[in-house]
């Protein structure tokens, strides 16, 4: 027998093929010419997109409109980088994918995509938590002192938290940088049919695409 996706022997009671993973069966079993060459099968079936999260080895088209699975789950990671719109807008072509697309790989990658968004938003909101917090103690600091130059009737200082304030600034620019740098490579990952792995997040992905 030929395997119908990389051409090579494969054992007849093999069900997975060892060269390339590919599924063993009747569809996806090509036959060898008369010439002695491989003529790889065409009856492979278009929705088989291999492992969730490893390299997919077929694409299928997105929603009937010829633009493959891989393209799309790389827009749903790009889509973040256009600030809120750009992040509503891959929240619902994601939510289009889960809904009505079956292809395991993209629903897969479209899920991952999104809890990648939340993550770093959350991470951005508790920084932002940060700053209010710090604007709170400094209210509070000059509320006292604006207090006791009241009594003693001489010079009051205020504070803003300038030193908190530059550690705060540089540290979102730092997670901005880090999630940017992370889209952009999920999605040049997601054409090339690769699903990156993220640890933690790929556990719940697994957990809520199988039903585990």
């Amino acid at each position: 027998m030929f395997c119908g996706n990389c051409g090579k022997t494969v054992d007849a009671s093999a069900k997975i093929c060892p060269h390339c993973g590919a599924p063993v069966g009747d569809m996806a079993m090509g036959e060898a010419p008369r010439g002695g060459g491989y003529a790889p099968s065409r009856r492979a079936p278009a929705g088989y997109g291999g492992d969730m999260y490893g390299r997919r080895r077929a694409t299928v088209d997105f929603a009937g409109i010829g633009i493959s699975s891989g393209l799309i789950a790389a827009m749903i990671y790009w889509a973040g980088l256009l600030g809120n719109f750009g992040i509503i807008a891959a929240v619902l072509i994601a939510g289009y994918v889960l809904i009505r697309e079956k292809d395991e790989w993209l629903r897969a990658v479209a899920l991952k995509g999104v809890l990648v968004l939340i993550c770093f938003g959350l991470l951005l909101g508790f920084v932002g938590l940060l700053d209010y917090v710090k604007d709170f103690i400094c209210d509070i600091i000059n509320m006292i002192r604006y207090s006791m130059s009241a009594l003693g009737n001489g010079y009051v200082t205020t504070t803003s938290g300038g030193g908190f304030n530059y550690f705060l600034d540089i540290l979102r620019t730092v997670l901005i940088f880090i999630r940017d740098l992370f889209l952009i490579l999920c999605g040049f990952a997601a054409i090339r049919g690769r699903n990156v792995r993220i640890p933690g997040i790929d556990g719940l992905v697994d957990r809520h695409m199988r039903g585990a």
